[in-house]
């Protein structure tokens, strides 16, 4: 339902995933090329609300919707949310902490937003977040400590953001890392050696540092 301008979230939806005509309805992976691009018929500019009560909600998938406005708090509501899509809309502010609380998290993907602010910890997330892209926003800051525990990570993208400091060697305790794309930020140091630990690297990007 929309009511001035606002996408509503109802309680007895299990999943939310808007997807074109044409598109594949795929998401996740980006180690073998980006997968979609879904565009949908929300109302220009429509923001976020989510309800209370949404705790069987797994999926929520709304990519190319220009959407607007912040992600809410209330996203913690979400207790049981394994993706979280949100790539190509207009969303902006910080990621709210309370995304870090959600412990069932798998993919994260908010690809071309206007985000700002730290990155977030996912400190309750190190054992199920596999895939990461918060790439093309304005994050800023330094690569949070946290994620040396996110010991189910296989794809990190992290560029074209204003990311400062150095590649931490614990990098390369991510055994099962398969994509890294820290490209275009302004990360400064050595290229850690810890990154030839990980045997399995498909896709590596440093360039623009």
């Amino acid at each position: 339902t929309c009511c001035s301008g606002s996408h509503m979230l109802s309680s007895h939806w299990s999943k939310i995933h808007l997807q074109s005509r044409g598109g594949s309805g795929q998401s996740g992976s980006r180690v073998r090329g980006k997968p979609y691009t879904e565009h949908n018929q929300l109302p220009r500019q429509a923001s976020l609300h989510i309800e209370d009560g949404l705790l069987s909600v797994c999926s929520l998938e709304l990519p190319g919707n220009a959407l607007s406005g912040q992600l809410p708090r209330s996203i913690s509501s979400l207790r049981g949310l394994r993706s979280l899509n949100l790539a190509e809309n207009a969303l902006h502010g910080p990621l709210p902490e309370t995304l870090s609380s959600l412990s069932r998290l798998q993919q994260v993907d908010v690809f071309s937003n206007a985000f700002a602010g730290p990155l977030p910890s996912f400190e309750r997330s190190n054992a199920t977040l596999r895939f990461l892209d918060l790439s093309q926003n304005a994050f800023s800051g330094t690569v949070p400590g946290a994620w040396r525990h996110l010991a189910a990570l296989r794809e990190l993208y992290v560029s074209d953001n204003c990311i400062v400091g150095d590649i931490p060697p614990w990098i390369g305790s991510l055994r099962g890392l398969l994509g890294l794309d820290v490209s275009s930020n302004a990360l400064s140091g050595t290229v850690s050696p810890a990154l030839g630990s990980l045997s399995g690297l498909q896709v590596l990007s440093l360039y623009n540092n």
